[in-house]
């Protein structure tokens, strides 16, 4: 089962084991896992967030049910940066809900178009393009990878 208090767990000790502040990058139930960051001490070490395709709570315990425990939807404005990026066809968030969910995080939001959940599973390998959007919240991580990965 995947527990919210887990994962918050895993990511707080990530963060504090880190020399300096930050960049989050998530996928799905990954970018609840950040938003729910943005009540939390260690948000001021985060200095920005690329967030893919997340996942609406609601739809996900539905599409599977009895395997998420992260309680309800974050809805607070986050203390960071941070870019969203989801579809107009994502089968995990409606393209309603990932415009309020946009909203609410204070997040700026980029659109795909019909791109399912960005994954593997909807057409998408190693997302250089991803890369490039990481550079957008100034992240030293944010080169774009040698040609030859």
């Amino acid at each position: 089962m995947s527990d919210l208090d887990s994962w918050l767990g895993r990511l707080e000790s990530a963060i504090e084991a880190s020399p300096g502040d930050v960049s989050l990058v998530a996928h799905s139930l990954g970018c609840v896992l950040a938003a729910n960051l943005a009540n939390h001490r260690l948000a001021s070490r985060v200095r920005g967030a690329l967030l893919v395709a997340p996942c609406d709570l609601e739809s996900a315990e539905k599409l599977h049910p009895c395997v998420i425990n992260f309680g309800r939807m974050p809805r607070s404005r986050l203390p960071f940066p941070s870019l969203v990026v989801g579809s107009l066809d994502d089968p995990y968030m409606s393209v309603e809900r990932l415009r309020l969910t946009a909203r609410c995080w204070g997040s700026a939001l980029i659109d795909l178009g019909e791109a399912g959940h960005i994954n593997i599973a909807s057409g998408f390998a190693r997302w250089k393009v991803g890369y490039r959007l990481l550079e957008l919240l100034g992240s030293p991580f944010g080169r774009t990878p040698p040609a030859n990965r």
